[in-house]
């Protein structure tokens, strides 16, 4: 199939097929039928305005209402800590429930999504990297950073930084988010070299900025809001060496219950990366609630410690992700029967 019969195909789905499923109320098949009674939803952000301009995989605000409404219509929201809670004592549940959580620590969490889940009383855990509570030379995660340069540079020359078998975007990502001493020196390489934060700061700071310290606090002044650990610096924990990933372990943990002036035991782990040995130390550290994407071996479907979660798609429409989601129980919701 060429390129243009599927966008075609696509363009059909969104604005024909999945809004007469939804219409009549056919996508509830696809949760009503299923042993599963928990789905964990994953957001990154939430953003007001349109436009084409650099941003991280944000969710439109209207598209989030809608969703936040159907979820509050269909399915019961509950926190994380509920969901491990049933999860661990197997309680079946009256209602299939949600989570809602925020990975990242966008700035955009605490303006344009909270106000949207307070209305409808929805509570979320935020998931935020240990940098959002320092001050950095530009408020965002090296990631962005990163695909900022190739959004404004398309071919960066980036010869004086570049270590071996790293000579195009993929691997050189690959590099770096296995390596926080890279990450540091390529951050400070792009700043000096590119003119990436004056262009950053030429476009809406939603798409980009992280919460402050400050801003942090704010949030926890609302009975909606759980703050968990997302790592200290936005690294792929599976890759790391030992030294590292207890760094990104304790770091993160340290500074979240030095603001939240409590134990903070649940970490989603980033890019959904993590092995046996991730999972041991995470458990070590003091996080009994452990958050991934997909689950990495058969054992986890079975390991009361961790859950996964299901990715909201961002570019899309209302009729599509509520088809998605309640299909996204059968293959990545919980069975409290185990």
């Amino acid at each position: 199939m060429t390129n243009s019969n599927r966008s075609f195909v696509k363009k059909i789905g969104r604005h024909l097929v999945f809004p007469t499923i939804v219409g009549l109320g056919l996508e509830r098949l696809g949760s009503s039928t299923s042993k599963n009674q928990i789905l964990n939803l994953m957001y990154h952000g939430v953003y007001e305005n349109d436009g084409d301009y650099f941003r991280a995989s944000h969710t439109p605000v209207n598209l989030f209402k809608k969703q936040i409404q159907y979820l509050r219509k269909h399915f019961d929201i509950i926190s994380v800590e509920e969901a491990f809670e049933y999860y661990k004592k197997g309680t079946p549940l009256k209602r299939q429930s949600v989570t809602i959580t925020f990975d990242d620590g966008f700035k955009n969490n605490l303006e344009t999504a909270l106000p949207i889940l307070e209305h409808y009383r929805a509570p979320a855990t935020f998931y935020l990297s240990g940098v959002c509570l320092e001050e950095m030379k530009i408020h965002t995660l090296w990631s962005l950073l990163f695909n900022a340069l190739y959004f404004f540079y398309p071919n960066p020359d980036l010869s004086e930084f570049l270590a071996p078998g790293t000579h195009n975007p993929k691997t050189l990502f690959k590099y770096l988010r296995g390596n926080g001493a890279a990450v540091e020196k390529f951050t400070d390489y792009i700043l000096q070299n590119f003119d990436i934060a004056e262009k950053l700061n030429k476009t809406p700071k939603e798409g980009w900025m992280l919460l402050r310290k400050e801003e942090v606090s704010e949030m926890l002044t609302s009975d909606f809001v759980t703050l968990g650990s997302h790592g200290e610096r936005h690294l792929m924990l599976s890759e790391l060496n030992e030294a590292e990933l207890n760094y990104e372990l304790t770091q993160s943990q340290k500074k979240l219950i030095e603001i939240c002036r409590k134990p903070v035991n649940t970490i989603a782990f980033p890019f959904g990366g993590y092995n046996t040995h991730v999972k041991k130390m995470a458990f070590e550290t003091g996080y009994d609630m452990q958050l991934a994407v997909n689950y990495k071996n058969n054992a986890d479907h079975q390991d009361q410690l961790i859950m996964s979660r299901y990715g909201v798609p961002t570019n899309t429409t209302f009729a599509s992700t509520a088809f998605f989601i309640n299909q996204a129980f059968r293959r990545m919701g919980v069975d409290l029967g185990h």
